[in-house]
């Protein structure tokens, strides 16, 4: 049976970010996805015009009520939250993640903290990103922050894999009934490579990748996709990290220069698992 995932996020008109992105990929790699978005905007943030309109909860609830008193709920295997602007967004995921355990109460859920980058730094409502911090971080399963991410929501510094791992285990100490499983993308390495690295139960991985630049938006909403695809589809999660870096490492290559990322046009090599492999490399302990 095919495997449901709730996603919400950002949609996006023009572009490869937020839950425009990442249904894509995930329908595209076998998922079925009921998305609820935060905000509808015409393209993202990073061009030099832009217009939308956050969808109040007020608006989004009725939805989530309709799909659990049809008892779809239960179908749910994940819940998936990018793009969460304001406090009450916040609010909102953390009421949909619980909706959706007390149907499925083996559902997983994916929390992808996209509250900033470098070198900009928080592009949410800081009240936003502390919410996230006390009330979602404690419900997730798996978190997927990028090196500002996890910077931030640690409050300790994140500048090579040594500090990486410290503040994963922080994180972790800070919230023992959180995230069991961690990715955090582009941490550096030198002043030509960044790691993604994984923290789960079982060690700690990274996979090493080139620092490019001109880079298009969207590489975090994809590399969490991709990462939950592979663990839906139970893969291991030292596999699901050396597929999604495999795709991404795809899509920066080929869409280096461009504007937005070649989603679509690339689907053929990132969507084909067996065709790329980056093989992880364990951490010591």
């Amino acid at each position: 049976m095919m495997k449901k995932v709730l996603l919400i996020s950002s949609q996006i008109i023009r572009g490869s970010v937020g839950a425009t992105a990442a249904q894509f990929a995930l329908q595209r790699l076998g998922l079925e996805v009921w998305s609820l978005p935060s905000i509808v905007l015409s393209n993202h943030h990073g061009h030099a015009h832009f217009a939308g309109a956050r969808m109040k909860p007020a608006q989004l609830r009725p939805m989530l009520e309709a799909l659990e008193f049809n008892d779809w709920l239960e179908e749910v295997d994940a819940v998936f939250t990018g793009f969460l602007p304001m406090p009450e967004h916040v609010a909102f995921a953390a009421e949909a993640v619980d909706l959706v355990r007390a149907a499925q109460p083996e559902a997983l859920y994916l929390c992808d903290p996209a509250i900033g980058d470098d070198p900009k730094g928080l592009y949410v409502d800081r009240a936003a990103a502390e919410t996230l911090r006390l009330e979602l971080l404690p419900r997730a399963d798996v978190l997927t922050p990028n090196r500002f991410e996890l910077e931030w929501l640690t409050a300790k510094p994140v500048r090579n894999a040594t500090e990486a791992i410290e503040a994963i285990r922080a994180l972790q100490a800070a919230h023992p009934n959180g995230p069991k499983t961690i990715f955090a993308t582009s941490v550096p390495k030198g002043q030509s490579k960044l790691l993604n690295m994984l923290s789960s139960p079982d060690g700690v991985w990274r996979t090493e990748c080139d620092r490019l630049d001109d880079v298009p938006h969207g590489t975090g909403d994809l590399f969490a996709a991709f990462c939950l695809a592979e663990l839906l589809g139970g893969a291991q999660a030292p596999q699901a990290l050396g597929q999604a870096t495999a795709a991404i490492s795809i899509l920066v290559q080929e869409g280096q220069g461009q504007e937005e990322l070649p989603l679509v046009a690339t689907q053929s090599k990132w969507s084909n698992g067996k065709a790329y492999s980056v093989k992880p490399e364990m951490v010591p302990a």
